[in-house]
C-alpha cells in the first residue's frame, strides 16, 4: 500500500479524528490486512465499508495504529512550569491529562505535585483501552525511565528491570478509556491541561474540535501543556504562548484590558521589584466598578505605607472578598501579610499572585523570600 485509499481514510478520521497519513502508510496496510483476516473481508474497499458499519470494529482499527511513544518527564521544561504553577495554585490544582498513553506523563505530574504540597486531582484519559489498562497498573518497564529526571523522585520499587508506582500517586489519577474530542470525556473545569503531542496526528476539522473541547474545559486562566509541534498558537488566534519557550505551555488569549493587566515583566523590569506604594492595581473590572476598585487599592496603599497595617490587613481581607482573583491585590495583600510577620498567610496570598500571573517577577521573589524566613524559622 503506497497510498492509503481515502475511503479507508476517512474511515480512520471518522474514528479517531486523526490523518490516515499521520500513522504512515505501512502502519496502516498492516493494521488493514489483520483486520481484513479477522472480519473476512478481501478488499480495503470491503474493510472501510465493514468498519464504518460498525462502530467498535472502528475504534479496535484505529486503536491498532496507535503506539505508546512516551516516558517519564518527557519534556522536562514542562514540569518545572508546573511545579512553579503548583507553588501559586492556592492549595488545590485540578489537572487533564489527555491523552495519557500507558500513564507516564500523568504520574509524572503527580509526583510533581505531591513533591509541592498541594491537594490535587487528575483525570487521565485515553482512546486506547489497552494504553488505559497499563495505566491502571502502574507498572513500567526501563525504557519509561529513559529521563534522569525520573530518579529524582525515587519511585523504583521491584526488581527484573521493572518499577511500580507508589499508591500514594496511583490513588489521586482516575484513568478511563474515552475520547478527548467527544462530549463526556472530561468534565468541569481545569487549572492545567496536559494536551501533547496529538494535535499534530489529527485532521483540521478534528484539530479545530480538539481545540474547542480544551477551552470549554479550561478555567480561567489554566495553562495548557502541548507538544512542540502542535500549533496552538500558531494556528489558532484562541491561544497565546505562557511561560518559557522550551515549557511548550499556552493559555486562552486575553484581549484589551486583561492582556495589559497580566503582562510578563521585561528583564527590565523585572529587575527592579517594587514596594507597596509603587505597585500597580489589577482589578479587570470596568468602568465605575473600576474605578472604585482603584480608589480602594490607593486607600489601601496609603494605610500600608503609613505603617497602619492592622487597619491595612482589614480593608485588604474585605477587598479579597469581592476581589479574589486580582493579581495585583493577591500580591499587595501578600505584601502586608510579610510586613506583619504573619508568613503563612504571606506565603498564600504570594502563590496566589503567581498563579493569577505566572511571570510576575515581584510575586516569584516574595514568595522565594517569605520561604526562606519559614525555613529558617521550622
Amino acid at each position: 500500500m503506497t497510498e492509503i485509499p481515502p475511503d479507508l481514510a476517512d474511515a480512520i478520521e471518522l474514528g479517531c479524528g486523526a490523518r490516515a497519513d499521520a500513522f504512515g502508510a505501512a502502519g496502516v496496510e498492516a493494521a488493514a490486512r489483520e483486520a481484513m483476516a479477522r472480519l473476512g473481508v478481501g478488499s480495503v474497499g470491503g474493510l472501510a465499508r465493514a468498519l464504518l458499519g460498525n462502530p467498535e470494529e472502528l475504534r479496535a482499527f484505529c486503536e491498532s495504529l496507535c503506539v505508546p511513544e512516551t516516558w517519564f518527564f518527557r519534556q522536562p521544561e514542562s514540569f518545572d512550569m508546573l511545579a512553579e504553577l503548583a507553588a501559586g495554585c492556592g492549595g488545590f490544582m485540578r489537572v487533564l491529562c489527555a491523552p495519557c498513553s500507558v500513564g507516564c506523563e500523568a504520574y509524572s505530574i503527580a509526583a510533581v505535585l505531591e513533591r509541592a504540597g498541594v491537594d490535587f486531582e487528575i483525570d487521565a484519559v485515553d482512546f486506547s483501552e489497552k494504553f488505559i489498562e497499563a495505566a491502571r497498573s502502574g507498572e513500567f518497564g526501563k525504557d519509561c525511565f529513559r529521563s534522569k529526571r525520573a530518579a529524582d523522585f525515587g519511585y523504583f520499587a521491584g526488581g527484573g528491570g521493572r518499577a511500580k508506582m507508589p499508591e500514594s500517586l496511583s490513588k489521586r489519577i482516575r484513568f478511563r478509556a474515552a475520547d478527548i474530542l467527544s462530549e463526556g470525556s472530561a468534565e468541569g473545569k481545569y487549572d492545567v491541561i496536559f494536551c501533547r503531542n496529538l494535535a499534530i496526528y489529527l485532521s483540521a476539522r478534528a484539530k479545530r474540535r480538539l481545540f474547542d473541547r480544551l477551552l470549554s474545559l479550561a478555567a480561567d486562566g489554566a495553562v495548557i501543556f502541548c507538544g512542540h509541534a502542535d500549533g496552538f498558537a500558531d494556528s489558532d488566534p484562541r491561544f497565546e504562548r505562557a511561560g518559557p519557550a522550551r515549557a511548550f505551555a499556552v493559555r486562552a488569549a486575553r484581549t484589551g484590558d486583561a492582556r495589559k493587566l497580566r503582562k510578563i515583566p521585561n528583564r527590565e523590569t523585572a529587575a527592579k521589584p517594587r514596594g507597596l506604594a509603587e505597585m500597580s492595581a489589577a482589578g479587570g473590572c470596568t468602568g465605575a466598578a473600576a474605578e472604585n476598585f482603584d480608589s480602594d487599592i490607593r486607600s489601601l496603599r496609603a494605610l500600608a505605607d503609613r505603617g497602619l497595617i492592622g487597619a491595612a490587613r482589614e480593608k485588604c481581607s474585605a477587598l479579597l472578598c469581592s476581589h479574589p482573583d486580582s493579581p495585583g491585590l493577591n500580591l499587595l495583600a501578600a505584601q502586608i501579610f510579610s510586613a506583619s510577620a504573619d508568613l503563612e498567610n504571606a506565603e498564600k496570598y504570594f502563590r496566589r499572585a503567581l498563579y493569577l500571573d505566572p511571570g510576575n517577577a515581584d510575586a516569584s521573589l516574595g514568595l522565594k523570600l517569605v520561604r526562606r524566613r519559614l525555613a529558617r524559622e521550622a
